[in-house]
């Protein structure tokens, strides 16, 4: 599964100072990455610390994330923002609607967890997920649907008590509980003769 709402990440620090023999940089679509061959810095001794060094702002190259609502508020002190009526979120060919959407930003202005409440939709090609609350938080990528979830890819179809999906992974997780077991409908069609 392809969800993505809006993760921003940090990049890990870089050295004050780095040599290297080789200095090359590679840009596409808005993206770039620096890559330092034979590369040393002198926080590690001096000693190479690896033959390649990349340093990727892929991240920072991803489709940007809108959001529009009947009503909006924000903390600019605590760093929150809340959107209220037929919130509509977008990002690249992946939009999500909602009733109430909150977000709260970390260090940087970097999104640290968006919550959707009110009939979630998420929809993305022929993927579509339905819940009661999702939330996102944005370190990990990391998506949790609850309140009676499914996820649907055509004609199949996942229920459970909780789906967990995971931005820019082709990955998702079910667990069910006592009543609500974890189910996979696959079309009739699709499993043999």
């Amino acid at each position: 599964m392809i969800f993505l709402l809006g993760c921003a990440t940090e990049l890990a620090a870089l050295p004050e100072r780095a040599e290297a023999k080789e200095l090359r940089v590679e840009s596409a679509d808005g993206a770039y990455v620096v890559a330092l061959s034979q590369a040393s810095a002198p926080s590690a001794g001096g000693v190479a610390t690896a033959t390649t060094t990349e340093v990727s702002q892929r991240e920072r190259g991803k489709p940007p994330l809108s959001i529009s609502s009947s009503a909006s508020s924000w903390d600019l002190k605590n760093k929150r923002a809340s959107f209220e009526g037929q919130v509509l979120v977008t990002r690249g060919d992946v939009t999500m609607h909602c009733e109430k959407l909150d977000v709260a930003y970390g260090i940087g202005d970097v999104v640290d967890t968006v919550v959707a409440t009110g009939n979630v939709t998420v929809d993305k090609g022929s993927r579509v997920a339905h819940a009661a609350a999702a939330e996102l938080v944005g370190a990990t990528g990391r998506i949790t649907l609850t309140g009676s979830p499914r996820l649907a890819d055509g004609p199949n179809e996942l229920v459970g008590d909780t789906i967990v999906l995971w931005l820019d992974d082709e990955r998702a997780t079910c667990t069910g509980k006592a009543g609500v077991p974890c189910t996979l409908v696959v079309a009739g069609w699709a499993v043999g003769p």
